[in-house]
């Protein structure tokens, strides 16, 4: 997996133009976090990775690099 094309791939879904994202964000903590952005990473995490990710999953998460870990590990 290509970690540094995820971050990018989340900071387009996230709107952040102003900075870089690094795994130990948490992601829920950003201004732009909102059902929209939750329903764009997963659909990205199944269209680009081909994982589904499960609602009780996903709210597992609390870092980007908790999302890289689980697709990782799938």
């Amino acid at each position: 997996m290509d970690t540094q094309a995820f971050l990018e791939k989340m900071k387009d879904i996230l709107e952040i133009e102003d900075r870089d994202l690094t795994l130990d964000d948490e992601f829920r903590e950003f201004d732009e976090w909102d059902s929209l952005a939750y329903l764009s990473i997963v659909t990205m995490i199944s269209v680009d990775y081909g994982i589904t990710v499960s609602a009780a999953e996903f709210r597992g998460f609390n870092t980007i690099g908790d999302i890289v870990k689980a697709i990782e590990a799938k």
